[in-house]
């Protein structure tokens, strides 16, 4: 016991203490430890396979092997730690960013998108609502005509039935002066009254997905175009100041209007005109001074002003008989 006592001992660090490897059991050989490594085949194996299967192989103390696999182990865990943790983490910490902005920006798409669903939306019941409107300024128009000719026939039927039951009584009588005195109405009554109909318009429709949307009634034509949204046209307004109007502004047509003592001008849309001067002719002219059409007034020298509806319907002022005048597919009515 003195003598275990007086044993010298090595103290060495926990992490550098010498560990008793465990080796695994040969499979072909019981009881026999793989205390060594086949190169050649790369498995473990016990000293009897040495001498047997794996005779003239290359050999290595199964030690020697794990050390240097540890040491390899160790090699990769330092790689991994030190280079590859690191870049994954600042990768994904990168990509968590992205998925943020990512989100937001397919949010603000979302958003945008359904504000352009609400500009389409108008624009369509914009031009729906045109078109109602002048299928109703047609529809007018159309039945005056109808029912101003069916008022003069109707008053033509009445004088002619009572110029009837006065020949009748005439030709009955025997006195000479109501003979004479007759005045045939035959001529006139054969003069027709005739009337200018206009065909009743048609509604067609060019349907083609993905592409432009038509409408056109008569010879009325709509196109769907993506508007523009108002916050948009707002600011791109709103920054612009007087100066910056006048510079942007550029004459893009002259031409002769052949109206002499031009006074008045109303635009049509953004490439017609109606114009007035001396006269009592009010012209729609195009930007290549193109006459269009020609309105008589019913003025004794000329209008005073004109103007243009929200329907493109022209409108002039009579002093002469005091009365605003409304044109409709050639037809003049007052409206005051």
């Amino acid at each position: 016991m003195d003598s275990i006592q007086t044993l010298k001992h090595d103290v060495v660090q926990f992490k550098d203490r010498k560990v008793q490897l465990v080796y695994e059991e040969c499979g072909s050989h019981s009881g026999q430890r793989c205390e060594a490594h086949c190169s050649r085949c790369n498995i473990p194996i016990c000293m009897f396979c040495v001498i047997n299967n794996h005779n003239g192989h290359t050999i290595k103390p199964m030690k020697d092997v794990v050390t240097e696999l540890k040491s390899e182990i160790q090699h990769e865990t330092r790689d991994i730690e030190s280079n590859l943790l690191p870049l994954y983490k600042e990768m994904k910490k990168n990509t968590d960013k992205d998925i943020g902005k990512s989100t937001q920006k397919f949010n603000s798409l979302e958003s945008d998108i359904e504000k352009l669903r609400k500009s389409w939306q108008q624009e369509v019941d914009a031009i729906f609502n045109k078109f109602c409107s002048l299928n109703k300024s047609m529809r007018e128009n159309h039945l005056f005509v109808l029912t101003s000719h069916q008022s003069l026939l109707e008053n033509q039927i009445q004088e002619m039935t009572k110029t009837v039951q006065q020949n009748k009584e005439i030709h009955q009588s025997n006195k000479v002066s109501e003979v004479t005195k007759h005045q045939s109405k035959l001529t006139e009554y054969k003069e027709i009254p005739t009337i200018v109909q206009q065909p009743i318009p048609s509604l067609k429709s060019n349907t083609d997905l993905g592409k432009e949307l038509t409408i056109e009634l008569g010879e009325y034509t709509a196109t769907l175009k993506q508007a523009e949204l108002p916050s948009q046209k707002d600011a791109k307004f709103s920054s612009l100041t007087t100066r910056d109007l006048l510079d942007k502004a550029k004459v893009i047509s002259t031409f002769p209007t052949g109206v002499e003592s031009l006074w008045r001008i109303s635009c049509l849309g953004t490439d017609e005109a109606w114009l007035s001067g001396k006269g009592k002719t009010i012209t729609r002219v195009d930007v290549d001074g193109f006459v269009r059409e020609s309105v008589t007034s019913t003025c004794q020298k000329t209008p005073v002003d004109i103007a243009v509806t929200k329907n493109d319907e022209l409108i002039y002022s009579d002093s002469d008989h005091g009365t605003v005048n409304i044109v409709k597919n050639g037809i003049t009515m007052p409206i005051a």
